[in-house]
């Protein structure tokens, strides 16, 4: 029986650290800055909708589909 593994929750592979590291450098490439310890505290657990909400509304920068 061949099987396939999901860790969808961090146990073997902690996948936040990495995907904020590459999102925070895309925020900074648009003149956005925030340390990586600021962005974990203040977006883990939100979706990317509400992460773009709130910088909008913090900056007035538009964020869109592309």
């Amino acid at each position: 029986m061949k099987c396939m593994i999901f860790d969808c929750d961090g146990v073997l592979v902690d996948s936040e650290v990495i995907t904020t590291r590459y999102f925070i450098k895309h925020l900074h490439d648009i003149g956005y800055q925030i340390s990586i310890e600021d962005a974990i505290r203040r977006f883990t657990g939100m979706s990317d909708k509400m992460v773009y909400g709130a910088i909008s509304k913090e900056t007035g920068f538009i964020f869109t589909p592309d």
